[in-house]
């Protein structure tokens, strides 16, 4: 007895039924493109997208922004506009993007999603 897993009977496929589905771990490649994109989640309102930190600051420098201190974090300017900092990590925060988004830049995360889709 040794090498076949304990199938418990409720976990048990009735006759006719087949094999109960498999569970995968890890995330889809569709699910993961979705969580890359600025697709709408399952509440409606739009997700944004996960951006690494060098594309934030391409997507940046095509609004005019300019890195002009980088240390700890990455100090962005542009002439009439805020400057935006944020830590030099490998992902830009979502929460930070937003504040980003909506305090800086003024837009809505939909306007953002479709600058990022039409820019990336």
């Amino acid at each position: 007895m040794g090498k076949h897993k304990h199938v418990r009977p409720s976990e048990s496929p009735k006759e006719g039924q087949g094999a109960p589905e498999a569970r995968h771990s890890s995330i889809p490649a569709e699910a993961e493109h979705i969580r890359r994109t600025g697709r709408k989640s399952r509440t409606g309102s739009i997700r944004l997208p996960r951006l690494k930190l060098r594309e934030f600051i391409s997507l940046m420098g095509k609004l005019g922004y300019e890195v002009v201190d980088k240390r700890r974090h990455f100090k962005l300017a542009a002439e009439g506009r805020p400057p935006i900092t944020v830590p030099n990590d490998r992902e830009v925060a979502v929460g930070n993007l937003r504040d980003i988004i909506t305090k800086h830049l003024g837009w809505t995360k939909e306007e953002f999603v479709r600058f990022y889709e039409e820019n990336k």
